[in-house]
């Protein structure tokens, strides 16, 4: 059942990152206020998500890697999406160059693995 959260999670994860790079790259060169704090909540969503359901935190990450990855191998988009809600293969391939969804997914791997080893002895 986590496995299968795990990869809910990483879909909506991998989706939001996705969005946050083309709002950042839409709306002209530079960093508006919106985009801050969009990718700010997700980062810490993030940790929070790979710390406390470790198994979620880590299908996710790897999820998203992999898609990243598949992105990147088969060129699902190559430029900037024409409108973020009606062209979501244009997102997904736009975010997934823009490394974003890769920080994320490894920042989701990290937490879970370091949740999972075991505490230091005195």
């Amino acid at each position: 059942m986590q496995a299968f959260l795990g990869l809910a999670a990483g879909a909506l994860i991998y989706y939001a990152a996705a969005v946050a790079w083309a709002v950042l790259t839409v709306g002209g060169f530079g960093t508006g206020l919106l985009s801050t704090i969009t990718v700010s909540i997700l980062a810490g969503l993030t940790v929070f998500v790979g710390w406390r359901w470790s198994i979620v935190g880590l299908t996710a990450g790897i999820f998203i890697l992999m898609f990243v990855l598949f992105a990147g191998l088969t060129g699902i988009s190559s430029g900037p999406p024409a409108s973020l809600w009606e062209d979501v293969p244009g997102v997904l391939g736009h975010g997934a160059a823009s490394g974003y969804p890769s920080i994320v997914g490894v920042v989701l791997v990290c937490s879970s693995i370091v949740r999972r080893l075991p505490a230091p002895r005195k």
